[in-house]
């Protein structure tokens, strides 16, 4: 019964799940049971493997606050796509609010004619409230050295809902074509553009990598476009997308 580390409780599915390798103080352990915010875990001398684990995430925007476009205006958005609840999220299957500047709900786009035909060029530059659902289905282990996957194995862990604040871009589809992207490779790109981000933004704003998270999806059934987020992980929001946000203009 002897207490050995704490783990912040938004990352217990994913670093102390049954069978994940745990490291404290240079010692190894082995994870044998997680419940009820416990984790049992025994002294392993070497396993020689490291485990990592596998989710899925998604995003719904609650609220869009404030909104930028660049390049040739779009077709002006109804008002019920800046509160869009109502519709589903998209999921992405592998792969952390700020102040609310506008109050209301409701957009605030950058001039723009609003009778241009939809689908013209232009990249939307979003921020807003959102819920980030995520889920551990799994983890693989990883020999050591080296890092192959040597098994998988699944895992029946509860969803995680977090109410937060974030960031995110929509690229329509004519600059995906213009800029060479093949559709095979939107999805790899997208979630290139996602780490790199998330790797930027502590650059701008004052937190940890791991203070943020981030979701790129090919189609969110949202914007109706490729979409990148950039999301605080902490509920509520810590103001660091809000930072990203106002960095990009």
């Amino acid at each position: 019964g002897v207490v050995i580390g704490t783990v912040d409780g938004a990352a217990a599915d994913s670093t102390v799940h049954e069978g994940a390798v745990y490291v404290h103080q240079g010692r190894v352990y082995v994870v044998e049971e997680l419940a009820d915010d416990v984790a049992l875990v025994r002294q392993k001398a070497a396993v020689g493997y490291r485990t990592r684990a596998r989710s899925r995430s998604s995003v719904r925007i609650i609220a869009e606050r404030e909104q930028q476009v660049w390049g040739r205006p779009v077709q002006t958005v109804p008002d019920d796509c800046h509160e869009p609840s109502a519709r589903e999220p998209a999921e992405q299957a592998g792969s952390g609010a700020g102040p609310d500047p506008a109050g209301d709900g409701q957009a605030e786009s950058a001039p723009g004619n609003g009778h241009e035909p939809p689908g013209t060029a232009a990249i939307t530059w979003s921020f807003g409230s959102v819920e980030v659902t995520s889920q551990v289905t799994g983890y693989q282990r990883m020999a050591l050295p080296g890092g192959e996957v040597v098994s998988q194995h699944a895992l029946e862990m509860d969803e995680h809902v977090l109410p937060t604040a974030a960031v995110w871009w929509t690229i329509p589809q004519e600059v995906c074509e213009a800029a060479g992207l093949e559709p095979a490779d939107l999805t790899g790109a997208l979630h290139a553009a996602e780490h790199a981000s998330i790797g930027m933004l502590p650059l701008l704003a004052t937190c940890d990598r791991w203070d943020i998270g981030g979701l790129s999806t090919a189609m969110h059934p949202q914007t109706g476009a490729p979409t990148v987020f950039v999301h605080d992980g902490h509920a509520g929001g810590a103001g660091f997308a809000e930072r990203g946000y106002r960095a990009g203009r």
